[in-house]
């Protein structure tokens, strides 16, 4: 009868033991469900922006290269955010020059990326409108977009840039890279042998976050 008591305490105290370790699975679950549904919570009450599209075009003028780019973001969070500066980084092939705005609508680097192609100058743009296709005097001295840009909670914003370079024509040969297709539809077909000045633009909120576009390109270059 003994040996019967001590088997069933034994018992008791396994089944005792199972029952808090699965209270505290159980609980530690229920925690962790808990943390993800506050970080969710606060995640949509603050500024989240990300990049939805960007596209480039262009066009020349004597030494001087001006392209405009257009740039979609959206704020997917609860709370409204703005851009409050950008930077562009600027390649061709191996080499890189940095523009920073500084809290302005335009950023600039004087610096040459390559003997006799430098002098970059961004500025921010208003939106263009769909199929509008901007004059060189347009791209170049119009429509500037002041800062702060305003991005309101769960909403869309369009801009554009100008980004504009200095480029001894003597010196290189340019082409846009677009063509006409078989369709008729212009599209792009880089020549064999140039290599495209291209810009990334790093976009500052005032929420603290920043995002990055895709590389956009502004005519290429033979050398």
């Amino acid at each position: 009868m003994k040996k019967l008591n001590i088997s069933f305490d034994r018992i008791m105290s396994i089944i005792a033991l199972t029952a808090g370790v699965v209270a505290l699975l159980f609980s530690f679950q229920a925690n962790q469900l808990a943390k993800e549904a506050n970080q969710i919570a606060l995640q949509q009450a603050m500024a989240r922006v990300v990049v939805l599209n960007a596209s480039d075009g262009g066009s020349g003028s004597d030494n001087y290269i001006t392209c405009r780019h257009d740039i979609r973001v959206t704020n997917l969070g609860g709370a409204a955010t703005a851009l409050v500066g950008f930077d562009g980084t600027i390649t061709f092939k191996y080499k890189k020059l940095i523009a920073e705005s500084s809290g302005e609508h335009f950023a600039f680097n004087r610096s040459r990326i390559i003997p006799d192609v430098g002098d970059f100058y961004i500025t921010l743009m208003a939106p263009s409108s769909p199929g509008e296709v901007l004059k060189l005097e347009e791209i170049a001295g119009k429509n500037e977009q002041p800062l702060p840009l305003s991005i309101d909670s769960f909403a869309t914003v369009d801009f554009g840039t100008k980004f504009r370079y200095v480029i001894d024509r003597s010196e290189y040969e340019i082409d846009s890279g677009y063509r006409l297709d078989s369709q008729n539809v212009l599209r792009k077909f880089p020549l064999p042998g140039y290599t495209p000045i291209e810009v990334e633009y790093t976009l500052h909120m005032a929420s603290g976050q920043s995002v990055t576009t895709p590389k956009l390109s502004c005519y290429y270059i033979k050398q």
